[in-house]
Order: structure tokens, then C-alpha cells, then sequence
């Protein structure tokens, strides 16, 4: 049986060879978010086509109700379902999953799905290379002045 090697004691002086004190914790700590209040859904289903209006933030934790949404509005049994992402003030790769997700649901049920993208979007879905396979165009009642894409 072996014994370990003791540890050098530490240089410098003091002798000491205690961790230095932990910072205080602030008095207050921020909570966080709910994922509730970070993605606001609203869905506009009195005539076609159906329309899905998204503001705020779309990542890994709110992605889920966002394709929870796309997927009751296209088992609605819709025949055009617009999804308007104008208002999407931050956004990851999971908007692009939730999306191609919800083009399949839609090509399956042969719902026509168009898209607003607004800038964050479309950026991902840019650096994607995913921006053709979807139809891009800006809701007749949004208040915006300039279209996404024809």
C-alpha cells in the first residue's frame, strides 16, 4: 500500500491553505421569466386565412408552445394558416425546427401555410437555407408599411 504524495503548501507566504471567502450574494435575486410572459401566441380563426400572430421570444424554452399552436391551428382543419413572426423580438434555430415541423403538418393536410417572417426570422431562415421552402408575405391587416417578400 501506497501513500499519495502530499500536496507543496501554497507560496507566498500565510501559510493558509483555505479557499478564498466566497462574494456575498446579492440581497436580491432576479427571478426568471416565465416562458409565458417571454412569447405572447394569439390566433385569429374567425376566417381564412387563420391567422397566428407571434411576439417576443422563441428559443428552447418557449419553442414548445409555439408548435403546440401551429399544430392546433393546422388540426383545425384550416385551409390557409398565416403565421406573422413580425413581432418576434429574439429568436434561435428552434423557430426553424418548429417551422419545417409545421410545413410537413401542413403539406400533409394540404393546408397552405404563408409566413411573415419579420427580421429575426428571416435571418435564421436565411442562414438556414431553408427562406424557399416557404411562401412569404405580409398579412393584409398587419399595420406595418413595408412587406416581408412577395
Amino acid at each position: 500500500m501506497s501513500r499519495r504524495p502530499r500536496r507543496p503548501a501554497p507560496r507566498g507566504g500565510g501559510g493558509s491553505s483555505a479557499p478564498p471567502p466566497r462574494p456575498s450574494r446579492p440581497e436580491r435575486y432576479q427571478q426568471p421569466v416565465p416562458a409565458s410572459e417571454l412569447l405572447r401566441l394569439n390566433v385569429t380563426a374567425d376566417r381564412e386565412p387563420v391567422l397566428l400572430r407571434v411576439a417576443g421570444e422563441i428559443d428552447v424554452a418557449t419553442g414548445p408552445r409555439l408548435c403546440r399552436a401551429l399544430g392546433r391551428v393546422l388540426d383545425s382543419g384550416a385551409r390557409n394558416v398565416h403565421v406573422d413572426l413580425a413581432d418576434v423580438t429574439f429568436c434561435d434555430s428552434t423557430i426553424v425546427h418548429a417551422l419545417l415541423h409545421a410545413r410537413t403538418r401542413a403539406g400533409a393536410r394540404d393546408t397552405t401555410l404563408t409566413l411573415d417572417p419579420g427580421e429575426w426570422a428571416r435571418r435564421l431562415l436565411d442562414i438556414t437555407g431553408t427562406t424557399h421552402l416557404f411562401t412569404l408575405r405580409r398579412h393584409p391587416e398587419a399595420p406595418r408599411s413595408e412587406p416581408a417578400d412577395s
